[in-house]
């Protein structure tokens, strides 16, 4: 039996019937129902329409009305899934920074249900640099769209998009202000721009902090003739 890989409790599973006669794939769990009753969702009714940003309202945040001010700025829809809290916080410490690559499983589902919902055709995850992808083993997004891949009814998971400065491999040791004042650190990788030309498209990232690396995503893309896009992020 195995423990739960935030809080080292043993894990408790019972299959059904209609599991076990289902053709869906058994996955394990890898975290117990309580570490998952702790993570905070972020209802649509409850959001900025434009970040995705919990509040009371529905009313566009102070953060996007800022965005909207800011020259040669996309409006991009970013949803966010889950907000972004102590626990969030320290379930992306361990999955990110001390490579725990099987938390990805915890969010997968939840992850391939969002993109499926948003009837997208191409979904592409935000990249690491080389230099972020060496020291880790993996890129954090692209690992938490895993069954959106093996999902042959779900939208393609396209890797267009690639690091061309140092910058955002030390995004996650920035402030604010060194977020926002950043240069482009994002281009398109030509063997996938074909692939992109009138479809619509979803950029999917583990965190929404500033906005900014979802704009950079954004305008990056923009180059191509796309029919929309949208954003996704796990936590906001």
């Amino acid at each position: 039996m195995a423990a739960c890989l935030m809080c080292q409790k043993m894990l408790s599973k019972s299959l059904t019937i209609r599991a076990l006669l289902s053709w869906r794939k058994v996955t394990d769990d890898v975290i117990c129902k309580n570490c998952k009753a702790t993570f905070t969702v972020i209802r649509e009714s409850k959001a900025c329409p434009q970040c995705g940003r919990n509040q009371e309202n529905q009313e566009i945040c102070q953060d996007c009305q800022r965005w909207h001010l800011m020259p040669n700025t996309l409006k991009i829809k970013n949803r966010g899934l889950f907000q972004y809290t102590p626990v969030m916080h320290d379930y992306m410490h361990q999955y990110k920074f001390n490579g725990d690559l099987r938390l990805a499983k915890v969010f997968q589902h939840v992850v391939q249900l969002a993109v499926d919902a948003a009837q997208v055709d191409v979904v592409i995850p935000v990249p690491v640099s080389d230099t972020t992808f060496d020291h880790r083993g993996f890129n954090q997004a692209a690992e938490l769209l895993q069954l959106v891949v093996e999902n042959r009814h779900s939208p393609v998971v396209c890797p267009a998009l690639k690091v061309v400065t140092h910058d955002k491999q030390q995004q996650s040791k920035q402030g604010r202000k060194d977020r926002m004042t950043r240069t482009q650190p994002f281009v398109i990788d030509p063997n996938y721009a074909e692939k992109l030309h009138g479809n619509k498209i979803l950029i999917f990232d583990d965190v929404y902090t500033t906005g900014r690396t979802l704009h950079f995503a954004a305008q990056a893309l923009q180059t191509v003739e796309v029919v929309s896009m949208i954003g996704l992020t796990l936590a906001r």
